[in-house]
């Protein structure tokens, strides 16, 4: 009897041993997938954010003075040297250190780099090693010194940063054939703090081995975490085997149920074995962490959900919202595109509540989406209006007022079918200097855009009616298009806008307009054009003809019609004066 209860004993041990060093291993398992797989991410979140800063602390006026040297077409060793001792570097050297040194060893490399005379090459500005390995007497071709040549042929991230002046991270390393390293690469715009110039971009680079050193210290603790379970796990097994099968077995149904993202359940049964009962309180306390860390992720999307636009985050240098504070801001250069329904107090007239809402987002999530195609996000909802910035190219703001044109046509097609009218909406653009920030109080703030850039576009969107027309820009957008003949566009003059004091110069693009009514404003357009022009000259009598000639071949142009009765307006106030 005695044996028989030995063996038994052993059995319900050994299972015990076995099925716990099974759920220690998952444990310990799935611990390292979660942090190897957090880490990742972080780190690209956190080498976007470390090029971004470290791009604006440059001091810009001791690298225009580098840069300046870089002009010259050779560079004798003694000349590199003494720009090497120069006070511009010096400061340009401590700040690229400073901003790597506070990675905590993170960043491999940390260099300024300039467009080299074609696309396959760049040349060193500053790079963060230079003045040290000189010191250590490094191999001269394995020293990134001021001026040199740098290979990026095989480095298509390096030449979109360098083109484009963009804030990118690779999501992939990429080997470095010169320098033999594996490294994740990001990079960020230096720009002149005063004249907002492009001056170079600066680049950090992550390698695969500083990485792996965290992981190695991650599995060795692991590891030192799964031997030490195992040796308590077998004295519990040695002296109390015949009382550890059933806590077991609840303790791996938790784990379960953890593991199927259960992250509130814990393990509350007793044990009057120590052992088991630190496994469990250790297992509680891994489950609160990863809880708590839970919430940190729910509470920051929750966030995000309140504080929208999110693209303000980028904009303000914050690597989460819960870093954003009242007041925050920064100054770009953005097109801004106010789009509106017309007649909406009309049409709502006839709707109820419910219905009117409904109206509103059938037609917002129809064109929201388009602005955020065109590398554009909405800043805000204004009732029947959308206000969108438009961050990377005045290109994008236009593409996505033509696809919105086009969209609402569709829209209406079936609108029509339903046997409801057809709606209309204008659209203002307008390229500036925004002022994006915070404001509000402690307890309840949003992201505002503030800028005279801004009303005008508004009034823009406004003018839209007054010329019978569905997209209107100003001469500041037309001037920063790739290649405005790709559009179809007329002149529509100088015209006074509310809080300005001089004309605004405001161009149509009738690209969506529809093909009867596009193909007429093309025959008219020289027409039309040489009408505003006298118009411009108060050459009222020309002007009239001109703008009667475009009525004749396009009788619902309302620009022309707007226009030929100014005309007759200031000729009839002429000829009064003549007779006074």
């Amino acid at each position: 009897m005695g044996l028989r209860k030995i063996g038994y004993k052993m059995n319900v041990g050994l299972s015990f041993f076995i099925s716990t060093i099974c759920l220690v291993l998952f444990i310990t398992s799935l611990f390292y997938y979660f942090i190897r797989k957090q880490l990742y991410s972080e780190i690209i979140a956190n080498l976007k954010s470390t090029v971004s800063i470290g791009a604006d602390t440059i001091d810009t006026d001791a690298f225009k003075i580098l840069s300046a040297r870089l002009s010259s077409e050779k560079l004798s060793p003694e000349d590199i040297t003494t720009i090497e001792k120069s006070a511009a570097f010096i400061k340009v050297y401590n700040q690229l250190n400073k901003n790597r040194d506070s990675k905590n060893g993170l960043v491999l490399y940390m260099y300024t780099l300039v467009p080299g005379k074609d696309g396959t090459h760049a040349r060193f500005v500053v790079d963060a090693d230079v003045i040290s390995d000189k010191i250590n007497k490094i191999s001269p071709d394995e020293i990134s010194e001021f001026g040199k040549q740098y290979d990026i042929s095989l480095q298509p991230i390096t030449q979109k940063a360098l083109v484009e002046k963009l804030n990118i991270v690779n999501t992939k390393y990429v080997y470095d054939k010169q320098y033999g390293v594996n490294s994740v690469m990001g990079f960020a715009p230096i720009f002149d703090k005063k004249t907002n110039e492009y001056l170079g971009t600066l680049g950090a680079d992550i390698s695969d081995k500083n990485v792996a050193i965290f992981l190695n210290k991650l599995l060795v603790t692991g590891v030192i975490v799964t031997v030490v379970s195992l040796i308590l796990i077998i004295g519990i097994t040695l002296f109390i085997a015949g009382s550890v099968s059933k806590p077991i077995t609840s303790l791996s149904e938790i784990v379960q149920r953890f593991s199927n993202k259960e992250f509130d359940v814990r393990a509350s049964f007793d044990t009057h074995i120590r052992e088991i009962s630190d496994l469990i309180n250790s297992f509680n306390s891994m489950a609160q962490m990863i809880q708590q860390h839970n919430t940190e992720l729910l509470a920051l999307n929750l966030s995000y959900e309140r504080f929208v636009p999110v693209e303000f985050l980028s904009y303000l240098s914050k690597e989460n919202i819960i870093e954003v504070k009242l007041g925050d801001q920064i100054q770009r250069d953005m097109a801004v595109m106010f789009s509106d329904i017309r007649s909406f107090s009309t049409l709502s007239e006839s709707m109820t509540p419910k219905q009117t809402f409904d109206f509103l987002n059938s037609y917002l999530v129809n064109v929201s989406p388009i602005i955020s195609r065109n590398d554009g996000f909405v800043d805000k909802y204004l009732g029947d209006g959308v206000m969108a910035l438009f961050p990377k190219r005045a290109d994008d703001a236009i593409m996505a007022a033509i696809e919105m044109c086009r969209e609402l046509a569709g829209y209406n097609e079936s609108r029509s079918a339903l046997g409801l009218i057809e709606i209309k909406s204008g659209i203002g653009i307008h390229m500036g200097t925004l002022m994006l920030g915070t404001i509000g109080d402690e307890r309840r703030m949003q992201g505002t855009v503030i800028s005279a850039a801004v009303n005008l576009a508004s009034r823009m969107e406004s003018l839209t009616k007054d010329f019978g027309v569905s997209i209107l820009i100003s001469k500041e957008i037309f001037s920063r298009l790739d290649d405005p003949e790709k559009y179809k566009y007329r002149f529509l003059g100088n015209t006074n806008v509310k809080g300005n004091v001089e004309g605004v110069a405001i161009f149509e693009i009738y690209d969506a307009d529809p093909a009867g009514i596009l193909v007429q404003k093309d025959m008219t357009k020289r027409e039309f054009e040489n009408a505003v022009y006298y118009y411009g000259i108060e050459d009222y009598s020309a002007a009239k003809v001109h703008f009667l000639n475009v009525l004749v071949d396009y009788p619902g142009d309302t620009a022309s019609a707007l226009y030929l009765a100014k005309c007759r307006e200031k000729l009839l106030q002429i000829r009064e004066l003549s007779q006074s």
